[in-house]
């Protein structure tokens, strides 16, 4: 079996990786990203975390409290359910037409909107092989 990483590259899967690999899915499977509280998020990250599928820079950009930006309909409740990919890339749009010039801020909004499309397919963020 092969898996890939954030960088892309293919890594042959070892008895330990397949070990961390099943846990992954354990808890990805747990989520619904499209219909998601960030008090979930933040239970995903962490169990994430704790189980070694992301680091704790991935954990930080994941559980950063996203749907309270404007852009995101204002400030919402923890515990509201929403389609967090749909309103990453609202999120995206708006930075894009009104804060075009804040790159930085747009390259970790993409980032971590690709950060969900590779959880959502069952990715691991991190190189589980270790």
């Amino acid at each position: 079996k092969m898996y890939i990483t954030n960088s892309n590259v293919p890594q042959q899967n070892s008895p330990s990786s397949s070990i961390h690999n099943r846990k992954f899915g354990e808890i990805v499977q747990q989520f619904n990203f499209n219909k998601i509280s960030h008090d979930e998020i933040q239970q995903l990250g962490k169990e994430l975390r704790d189980a070694g599928a992301i680091t704790d820079e991935q954990f930080l950009d994941i559980t950063a409290p996203y749907f309270a930006n404007p852009a995101m309909n204002g400030n919402r409740s923890s515990a509201e359910k929403i389609n967090y990919p749909e309103e990453l890339h609202k999120l995206m749009l708006f930075q894009q037409k009104n804060q075009a010039a804040d790159l930085e801020s747009l390259a970790h909004i993409q980032k971590v909107s690709q950060y969900f499309d590779q959880l959502s397919k069952g990715i691991p963020l991190v190189n589980t092989s270790a």
